[in-house]
């Protein structure tokens, strides 16, 4: 019997295999319920919706519509084998395969609902198998990929939902992979890429959500490829990018919501590329910037709503960029490390500081701040101290009314008045004036009516002749210290008006010519301790006749000529401790005879001339009222009574 051959054309065979085998190429995770959509009549289990086609025209990948649920972690080339084909992964994505050169048979991946990492790749040369990749819902993070040179292969993303990281990547030349991307819904950051010159690749970027930080990348001359980003959400931060020489790329930039940092930026010469910007949400920050000249670009900007700090900028001529800026609402810091800055005339338009506003930068030619002229307040303290060697005066303050902090005056090695304070009303905080060795007097702060913390003029004033300009002052909320290591400072007169204070009243410590206290004949109330010791010429404490209540302890401690304490004779409550001890010509304590309660120690101690009785007598006078304490009377003047320390 001869044999027949039946030809069965190949088309009609791949048809009788498709319909009766179910045969499918790929590995998918279905989600139909067994309806396809390919010629014929399904029959089997399979649960396939998509219509598969060959999209490389050479019988390799055949893209599915399928979706990977969840996480999927590509460890190996089997790993990227089998997700090969699908449409998008609903999850994370995260490619970390050692052994991968490339990522093709990922081209039919069009979407990432999550994460997509790329990380730690030693062969990695390219991203090309993402050639059909559109958009990422949260982050991208491509990093420490040590070969990977460009990121062609992500041509047709768009969105970044977001962040973009794009870091440590040493080989990687070229971001012009991302050219149809526009929006980072995050940050974007570029960071350690030793390679990157340039960032031409994202002229389609509009809008940065959250930040955008530019770091470390040791030979990116150039961001011009930021050119068309008009808005930044959050922080800029351009920093440590040795080779880079200009911010041109962002001549469109009009706002930034948060922080804006530019340190350690090497050849950066001028900011002439933030011509636009208006608004800076954050801080401002311009520190270690070596070849900087001037601050020409920020020429638009009219306001900061945080700190501005300017700082070891070595070749920083002048702040007159900052000409225009009215309102700043945290501190405003110009300090160390600006060699060549020879003026501060760029501040003349600052109305309010909201925060500390510190003048302690060293600049030599600055002999006044008529910079300030404009400056009505400042929120919290005000700063004029540390190596300002020319300052000769404070005019130019005269608009400013109150500080909302502390106002420190200290080592200014020139400054021979205060005369620029005169309309000053009000001191929140500490008022701290010390080290100042030619300021001969206070005028200038005869407004000043309240000093809301300390008031200490203690130290290093060494031509300092009277204190006539705090003849305003009726209340100090903290302590006042008078103490000024200076032998020849004998007139004290002007804190005459001074009625209240709030903490300590400390009289101390080298006032050598003071011989009493009248100048404090208007002071009722001292709600925290008073110290009066280690006064040579101090004879009586008369000026304290219309002292009522001392609210913590009092102590009069080595007074070498003080005869009594007859003007404490007002005196009725001490909330706290007595101490008296080495006065040496000390006589009696006639003074304290109004004395109702002390509410701690009592101690009356090594007073030479002092009758023990009187030591005694007093003690009786307390237990006789009620009180009952620690008592020490010991070392005073022999007589009929006994030593009582325990």
């Amino acid at each position: 019997m001869s044999k027949t051959t039946i030809w069965v054309p190949l088309a009609l065979c791949a048809f009788i295999c498709a319909v009766s085998l179910g045969c499918d190429d790929g590995k998918k995770k279905d989600s139909d319920a067994g309806t396809d959509t390919d010629a014929g009549t399904d029959t089997d289990t399979d649960t396939d919706t998509d219509t598969d086609t060959d999209t490389d025209g050479d019988g390799g990948t055949t893209c599915t519509e399928n979706v990977m649920e969840g996480d999927y972690v590509i460890n190996n080339t089997a790993d990227l084998i089998d997700l090969a084909g699908y449409a998008a992964v609903a999850g994370n994505l995260t490619i970390s395969c050692s052994t991968c050169t490339s990522l093709n048979g990922l081209e039919c991946l069009t979407e990432v609902g999550g994460k997509l990492r790329i990380l730690d790749h030693p062969e990695l040369l390219n991203v090309n198998g993402l050639t059909g990749l559109e958009s990422v819902g949260e982050s991208i993070d491509i990093q420490n990929n040590e070969v990977l040179e460009n990121l062609d292969g992500m041509s047709g993303l768009t969105t970044v939902g977001g962040n973009l990281n794009i870091e440590d990547n040493p080989a990687l030349a070229s971001l012009a992979g991302l050219a149809s991307t526009t929006t980072v819904g995050g940050y974007l950051y570029i960071d350690s890429n030793l390679m990157l010159a340039g960032l031409t690749g994202l002229e389609s970027l509009t809008f940065v959500g959250w930040g955008l930080g530019i770091k470390d990348n040791d030979t990116l001359a150039d961001i011009i490829g930021l050119s068309n980003i008009t808005s930044v959400g959050g922080h800029l931060s351009i920093e440590n990018n040795p080779a880079l020489e200009g911010l041109d790329g962002l001549a469109d930039l009009e706002s930034i919501g948060g922080d804006l940092e530019l340190r350690g930026n090497e050849m950066l010469a001028n900011l002439d590329g933030l011509s636009s910007v208006t608004f800076i949400g954050g801080d401002l920050d311009v520190w270690d910037n070596e070849t900087l000249s001037n601050l020409d670009g920020f020429s638009s900007l009219t306001s900061v709503d945080g700190n501005i700090d300017v700082a070891y900028n070595p070749a920083l001529e002048n702040l007159d960029g900052l000409g225009n800026i009215t309102s700043i609402g945290g501190h405003v810091s110009i300090e160390h490390g600006n060699d060549l800055l020879i003026d501060l005339d760029g501040l003349n338009s600052i109305e309010t500081v909201g925060d500390d506003l510190f003048v302690d930068f060293g600049i030599a030619g600055v002999a006044n701040l008529v910079c300030l002229s404009s400056l009505s307040s400042v929120g919290g303290d005000f700063a004029i101290d540390y190596l300002n060697t020319t300052l000769t005066a404070l005019t130019g303050l005269e608009n400013l009314t109150t500080v909302g902090g502390d106002l420190d005056i200290a080592l200014n090695g020139e400054l021979t008045d205060l005369t620029g304070l005169g309309n000053l009303e009000t001191v929140v905080g500490d008022l701290y004036i010390a080290y100042n060795p030619l300021l001969t007097s206070l005028d200038g702060l005869e407004s000043l009516t309240t000093v809301g913390g300390d008031l200490d003029i203690s130290h290093g004033n060494a031509a300092l002749e009277n204190l006539d300009g705090l003849s305003g002052v009726t209340t100090v909320v903290g302590d006042l210290a008078i103490g000024f290591g200076k032998d020849e400072l004998a007139d004290f007169s002007g804190l005459g008006s001074v009625t209240t204070i709030g903490g300590n009243l400390d009289i101390d410590y080298g006032n050598d010519y003071l011989v009493n206290l009248d100048f404090l004949s208007n002071l009722t109330l001292v709600v925290g301790g008073v110290d009066i010791k280690c006064n040579a010429s101090l004879t009586n404490v008369d000026g304290l006749a219309n002292l009522e209540a001392v609210g913590g302890g009092l102590e009069i401690w080595d007074n070498a000529v003080l005869v009594d304490v007859n003007g404490l004779s007002s005196l009725a409550y001490i909330i706290g401790h007595l101490d008296i001890a080495y006065n040496a010509s000390l006589v009696n304590l006639d003074g304290l005879s109004a004395l109702l309660n002390i509410s701690s120690e009592f101690y009356i101690r090594y007073n030479a001339a002092l009758p023990t009785c009187d030591a005694t007598d007093l003690r009786d006078d307390l237990y006789f009222l009620g009180w009952s304490g620690p008592v020490c009377i010991q070392g005073n003047l022999v007589d009929i009574c006994a030593d009582d320390c325990y």
